[in-house]
């Protein structure tokens, strides 16, 4: 299917945050970790001291984005 910019796109979830901004890293992409609408008193959650800092970090410096929609997490 064509993309609205042109390109195919596909959806990959590993379920490993390092394989995923690995995958990230070395094809292009974004990561997103929306709530469950079947349970929205209980928010997408990373962890910021040993999950988004660090790999937002890395992103950051091979010059992608690190946010929480609204601002930067760094």
């Amino acid at each position: 299917v064509e993309g609205p910019r042109g390109k195919d796109f596909n959806m990959r979830w590993i379920a490993s945050m390092v394989a995923d901004v690995h995958r990230i890293l070395t094809r292009g992409g974004i990561f997103l970790y929306p709530w469950d609408k079947r349970e929205p008193g209980k928010p997408g959650k990373l962890r910021l001291m040993y999950e988004a800092n660090p790999m937002g970090w890395l992103v950051e410096q091979a010059g992608g984005a690190a946010s929480t929609g609204t601002q930067r997490i760094l």
